[in-house]
């Protein structure tokens, strides 16, 4: 799209089409963030009520479903465990149950570790995560460009254009927050194993909780 291009769609109605759009996306978002904040507050007073000393080495059952009910995420008894003998145990326990779908807890190593375990090893996570920047700026153009030439053509063939756009944007949309929920992923992992980031091209250990020769 050159620039006089631009500028009739600026001159157009076409902006106020994609302006509505992007305003029905935004708007359950919005919504779905305030009531993602008011349930964990809740959440949270409730197990606070329920969690006495000694909670711990109850059965596993119990721990199991106290955790998920403070969180929203199923984590198993063994790394509930793990992560309160570690310090500041309440933090690394909210950053896991975010990415938990990421980990498990290994009981011979005694360590948290990737379910992918070939996300442990930097440059194929760096790779993953800038295949989804590329999928999201590029899924992006080709949506919006289809919405865009759905609104300047006439006739009754722009609906399946239309359709394909916004498919495009929601798998961009999807993308995007896989980037985001990697990126949180591998800081919950740094912090519960203690290891540094020492850069993005560095091996990332996926079973030794140990910190790494470069991080001492």
């Amino acid at each position: 799209m050159d620039a006089t291009e631009i500028s009739s769609v600026l001159k157009g109605g076409d902006l106020v089409a994609i302006l509505a759009l992007a305003a029905l996306c935004v708007a359950p978002l919005i919504k779905g963030f305030h009531a993602l904040v008011h349930g964990r507050h809740q959440r949270r007073k409730e197990f606070l009520e329920i969690w006495k000393e000694g909670s711990l080495e109850r059965d596993d059952l119990w721990l199991e479903e106290a955790i998920r009910h403070l969180s929203g995420s199923s984590m198993s008894a063994g790394l509930i465990r793990h992560v309160a003998a570690l310090k500041w145990p309440s933090v690394k326990l909210r950053k896991l149950a975010m990415n938990s779908r990421f980990f498990e807890f290994d009981e011979e190593q005694k360590a948290v570790v990737w379910i992918r375990r070939w996300r442990g090893i930097g440059p194929w996570l760096q790779l993953e995560m800038a295949a989804c920047l590329i999928g999201y700026l590029v899924l992006c153009v080709i949506g919006f460009g289809s919405i865009l030439t759905w609104s300047r053509q006439e006739g009754s063939d722009g609906g399946s254009l239309v359709f394909a756009g916004v498919i495009f944007v929601m798998v961009a949309f999807g993308s995007f927050w896989h980037f985001v929920s990697l990126s949180e992923s591998r800081s919950a992992f740094l912090l519960v194993n203690s290891l540094s980031r020492d850069g993005l091209g560095e091996h990332m250990p996926s079973l030794e909780a140990e910190p790494s020769p470069r991080a001492s």
